[in-house]
């Protein structure tokens, strides 16, 4: 498998469609049923790759939300649900 091989997304897209979740509840998704054989479940492994993955769910969240703030400062109303993403995510550290 090449190095620049995305071994999971974020959320469903192309051939990435078998849904896991970290043990602090982000959702990721993988190409191939024999993700488990690669990271076993509490292997260094998988371990190093769910932390990568709420790395990756948390910049995402913060890229997001701060867009949501800067509508709510240039006046606009609504919800901030990548904020609340956040705050959600965050409590459970």
């Amino acid at each position: 498998m090449p190095s620049n091989y995305p071994v999971y997304t974020l959320s469903p897209q192309g051939s990435h469609r078998i849904k896991f979740t970290t043990q602090k509840g982000v959702d990721f998704y993988v190409k191939s049923g024999s993700f488990e054989q690669a990271y076993p479940r509490d292997s260094p492994q998988r371990v190093k790759l769910e932390a990568q993955v709420e790395r990756d769910y948390v910049s995402r969240c913060v890229d997001r939300c701060m867009v949501e703030v800067e509508f709510l400062q240039a006046g606009y109303r609504g919800n901030t649900p990548y904020c609340d993403l956040l705050k959600q995510f965050e409590a459970l550290a």
